[in-house]
């Protein structure tokens, strides 16, 4: 392969597809398949270079871009899960926060190593979003 022009090497014809925006919410998940998930039933959501696992229940317990953990134990407050809906785009639960609605959406892109999280509200809420990073993991290390 010949390099570009420019004396980087870079390849210039790689298209980048546009990422979702906070002005453009994910939407609907309910592409092809649906599948309910009861209790705390374990979930994947998997690209080409990235996933995310966790349970209906608890939500995420980790959000790799490999070999990268990006985020462990993210929760939101003090919620409830109502229901929980795996799909081939992602998976979508149903929380309640002090007793109001919060709807949490994860996607990961088949391509990027990337993970989008929306968390859709009906009226203002205050909300305590929480998780631990540590960007020494990976081929090699422990662990923490």
């Amino acid at each position: 392969m010949a390099a570009a022009s420019g004396g980087s090497g870079e390849d210039r014809t790689l298209i980048i597809p546009d990422l979702p925006s906070l002005g453009r919410p994910l939407g609907n998940l309910s592409y092809a398949v649906q599948e309910s998930l009861a209790g705390d039933a374990p979930f994947t959501i998997a690209g080409l270079r990235a996933f995310v696992v966790g349970g209906a229940d608890r939500g995420v317990d980790e959000l790799r871009a490999h070999p990268v953990r990006l985020a462990a134990g993210l929760h939101v407050g003090d919620t409830d899960a109502v229901s929980t809906t795996r799909s081939p785009l992602g998976v979508e639960r149903r929380l309640r926060v002090r007793g109001r609605p919060l709807i949490e959406r994860l996607v990961v892109p088949r391509d990027l190593p990337a993970c989008f999280i929306e968390w859709e509200v009906e009226d203002a809420l205050d909300l305590e979003i929480g998780w631990s990073v540590d960007l020494r993991s990976g081929p090699g290390r422990p662990e923490p």
